[in-house]
């Protein structure tokens, strides 16, 4: 069986399940869709804001764009926990966390 690989680069780290999904990207959560996660949550946020001010006639558009980022998140919570629990070693875990937690500690900061 396939292990999950955590590759340790100068600009930060990646990581991959077993299955070559990207979990992570330079120090950077990174969705299976192919979106940063700390951009899903911004859309989001502003998803939330703005929808109730749209045009009933748009609004269909921007809660399907909506509901698409939820599924997107949900999707990358499940990889997540996939990940943590086939990383090879516990040096990788340990490094896949603490750059996970940095990115998502970060975004809430700023």
């Amino acid at each position: 069986m396939t292990q999950a690989t955590v590759y340790q680069w100068a600009h930060g780290t990646s990581a991959f399940k077993a299955d070559g999904t990207m979990m992570m990207l330079d120090n950077e959560p990174y969705c299976s869709t192919g979106f940063r996660l700390t951009k899903v949550e911004e859309w989001l946020t502003t998803l939330e804001e703005i929808i109730p001010t749209i045009e009933p006639c748009h609004r269909y558009a921007m809660e399907s764009l909506y509901f698409m980022l939820k599924a997107t998140r949900i999707q990358h919570e499940k990889d997540h926990k996939e990940m943590v629990s086939e990383a090879p070693t516990a040096e990788d875990l340990q490094e896949y966390l603490s750059a996970y937690a940095a990115a998502i500690g970060n975004e809430a900061i700023s």
